[in-house]
């Protein structure tokens, strides 16, 4: 996993230049968490679908496995993205963020372990295997839930006894 973090360091390294002395948009930043497990390799598809096929693999695996795995370099991800996260969306505070980053990997996870799900349910007239399909999708419906309003615990509508 270590090359993941590298290829997204890199990849915020880059965003953050040309984006000086803004702020990168909202997609970008989480095209930095989707592309490199959707289409790691752009330029070999097969190669990019075998690496999808692995983190569907890990992604099913038992809690336990998933926290056997010691990625290097992985707070230091998470820490940038969460810096360029404050000042994207100042809206929010640290505990929103860190929620909406948890469930943007729902919608990540469930396109590479149920895929062929979608495609039968729908009949065929969704396709998991076009990526570029799917990474709009995916970017559109986390941008949408990361820029939502805040919500904050005082806000929680009372459950009926």
């Amino acid at each position: 996993f270590q090359w993941l973090n590298r290829i997204r360091l890199d990849r915020l390294d880059q965003l953050e230049a040309e984006a000086s002395p803004d702020v990168p948009t909202i997609e970008d930043v989480v095209d930095v968490l989707l592309l490199p497990i959707l289409n790691p390799f752009p330029d070999r598809p097969e190669e990019s679908a075998r690496h999808r096929q692995f983190f569907s693999r890990v992604y099913s695996e038992s809690p336990q496995f998933q926290k056997s795995i010691r990625i290097k370099g992985f707070s230091e991800t998470t820490d940038r993205l969460l810096k360029l996260l404050r000042r994207a969306l100042p809206h929010l505070s640290d505990e929103d963020i860190y929620w909406r980053l948890h469930f943007s990997a729902g919608p990540l996870v469930g396109t590479l372990t149920h895929g062929n799900r979608l495609r039968v349910i729908s009949n065929g007239l969704c396709d998991p295997d076009d990526i570029d399909d799917a990474l709009q999708r995916l970017r559109g419906f986390i941008c949408a839930g990361l820029e939502a309003a805040s919500f904050s615990s005082t806000d929680r509508v009372p459950q009926p006894t």
